[in-house]
């Protein structure tokens, strides 16, 4: 960072070493007794080269009157003796946060190993992109993986937004890019149709409780703890469809936990096709409508853990020496199978209940090798179909492709003759 300079009134700025801007606005609060701080970066594209741009100081004039009114209206309340760790344990654990058990105790292991000793005794208000950076180059240089340096940054990220919501700091610094480690691109295992029926095949030979699983695991796309928690009462024969609306995860330390589905979208109803429907039914008669339609082998009150299915499909596959194939690989295969035959990626989105169909597309609706090779023989044909033909030199002499399309049309010189003469200034000798 260079030397902190004056910008306007409340404002100064300091310049990175990439050239970008750091602004930070300051105002005397009579309320509070102190003078009260905030930073905020630009919008991108903007740098020490454009410092004066009547654009950049539009936006400064803005936020500086945000900032200022937040401040006399007292929309968000700064305590400057708040650090990270204060707020985290004291406040943010306490809330009645949407999210799951297991979920939160894994939060409660990267704050303890990776963020506490870094962020923890940091202000709130002190903590900014910058900070940020150095954090994660910190994490890099001490041997955090990428995942993990991703995981820290969500934390992060949650619990920043937490404290804006409640007012505390007025933005959050870690939001957007080039923070947090870019996410690399996956290997989409799937499999193709033929595949996923002789899947099915060897399944015929199974316990039939897991044959109803399996299928509906196939035929319908959903996440196995959303397998796991359906109820009788969420199946609906007489319409033929069912209700996905709750999750089972397990808890660390053993159990099984049944509440929320993923995220709000991950709430939906599906068709209920055959022979999954019959398969149901048949299930129903045996076991009774009563309760979750796949039980816990210990006690039939709870559901089934996850991980007893993703253990059978273990044992399954090593039983008949196959490929190993996890449950979650026929969700995606079942995505594979709806792209490649037409099905357009908003529907896939929302069979699948994912929020963003950016997800559908990134890590769902992937080609594989036969895929590829496919479209590389439609080309081969496309272009081979053409070859043969008559008048190859006088095709490529008119063909306009290979000129740039920017080119003018080149104009004839003007002679002499042409030229009109030039009147005679008055005056002139």
């Amino acid at each position: 960072m260079s030397e902190v300079k004056q910008f306007c009134k409340n404002v100064t700025y300091s310049v990175r070493s990439d050239g970008t801007l750091r602004f930070t606005f300051q105002v005397y609060s009579s309320e509070l007794k102190k003078t009260v701080r905030t930073h905020a970066d630009p919008p991108e594209g903007y740098s020490i080269k454009n410092i004066r741009s009547r654009e950049l100081k539009a936006w400064v004039e803005e936020k500086r009157a945000e900032f200022i009114q937040s401040v006399v209206h007292k929309r968000y309340s700064v305590d400057s003796t708040i650090t990270f760790s204060r707020y985290y344990e004291e406040r943010y654990l306490k809330k009645e946060l949407n999210i799951k058990a297991a979920t939160l105790q894994g939060y409660q292991i990267v704050y303890r190993k990776h963020v506490k000793d870094y962020l923890g005794n940091v202000k709130l208000e002190d903590i900014d992109r910058d900070l940020l950076q150095r954090y994660q180059k910190w994490m890099s240089d001490n041997g955090r993986s990428d995942s993990v340096r991703k995981a820290a940054h969500k934390l992060v990220r949650l619990v920043l937004n937490q404290a804006k919501y409640d007012k505390i700091i007025p933005d959050n610094p870690a939001l957007g890019k080039g923070i947090a480690p870019k996410d690399t691109v996956k290997i989409v295992k799937a499999l193709r149709e033929e595949e996923i029926s002789a899947f099915l095949d060897l399944m015929d030979t199974e316990d039939f409780k897991w044959r109803c699983l399996v299928y509906l695991l196939a035929y319908s796309g959903i996440r196995r703890s959303e397998a796991c928690a359906l109820a009788w009462k969420d199946v609906d024969f007489a319409g033929n469809r069912f209700y996905v609306v709750q999750s089972a995860s397990k808890v660390i330390g053993g159990g099984v936990e049944v509440g929320y589905t993923k995220t709000n979208m991950s709430t939906r109803d599906e068709p209920l096709t055959e022979p999954v429907r019959g398969m149901l039914w048949e299930l129903r008669q045996r076991e009774g409508g009563v309760g979750y339609v796949f039980k816990n082998v210990y006690n039939a009150h709870e559901p089934m853990h996850p991980d007893s299915v993703t253990n059978f499909f273990a044992k399954f596959c090593r039983k008949w020496g196959i490929r190993d194939i996890t449950p979650h690989m026929l969700r995606r295969s079942m995505a594979s199978v709806m792209n490649r035959n037409g099905i357009d990626t908003k529907t896939a989105q929302k069979i699948l209940g994912h929020t963003d169909s950016r997800t559908t597309s990134k890590y769902y609706l992937n080609s594989d090798s036969l895929d590829v090779q496919n479209a590389f023989n439609v080309l081969g044909k496309a272009i081979g179909s053409k070859r043969g033909k008559e008048g190859s030199v006088e095709l490529l002499k008119e063909c306009s492709s290979l000129s740039p399309m920017s080119e003018a049309p080149a104009t004839p010189e003007k002679t002499g003759e042409d030229s009109p003469e030039l009147p005679e200034k008055s005056g002139a000798s």
